[in-house]
């Protein structure tokens, strides 16, 4: 049998929400900074990530999430706080060069990362913060601390 999609904390996924901001869907990768399943018998989740792409900047989210549908490659989520849902998945370079490439050229950076030959995770961790280590060093920093999901 397959296994369920599932969100591991200090890890970068695809973002797509419906609807966006606009009339238009909304794409962002997300790094998760943690996972609380609320235990309420209600598939409700809170998830700590930071939204890359957030209109005013990169911004860091608290939200309670239900979870709609879990399959193997995908995760399907009502936003309860508004009419929205949104659809994470794993990040790769063809969501990236399909949905992000605009937004991080946009981001002002003087010239972004090759797109090949590196992990999309520690891409990801260069390019916003400086340190493509940074995701290994958070999970190792929360594994010290006792962290646990």
């Amino acid at each position: 049998m397959t296994e369920k999609f599932k969100l591991e904390p200090f890890t970068w996924y695809a973002w797509q929400m419906l609807p966006g901001y606009t009339d238009e869907f909304y794409y962002s990768p997300i790094y998760v900074q943690k996972v609380t399943p609320l235990k309420t018998g209600k598939n409700l989740l809170k998830v700590e990530f930071i939204n890359a792409f957030y209109a005013s900047g990169v911004k860091g989210f608290e939200l309670e999430m239900k979870v709609l549908k879990r399959e193997h490659r995908y995760m399907i989520l009502d936003l309860l706080y508004d009419q929205r849902a949104a659809i994470i998945t794993d990040i790769n370079y063809q969501w990236i060069q399909k949905h992000g490439l605009l937004m991080l050229e946009k981001e002002g950076r003087d010239k972004v990362p090759k797109l090949s030959g590196e992990n999309v995770q520690e891409f990801l961790s260069a390019f916003f913060t400086g340190n493509p280590q940074h995701h290994i060093e958070d999970r190792r920093a929360a594994d010290a601390s006792g962290y646990s999901t």
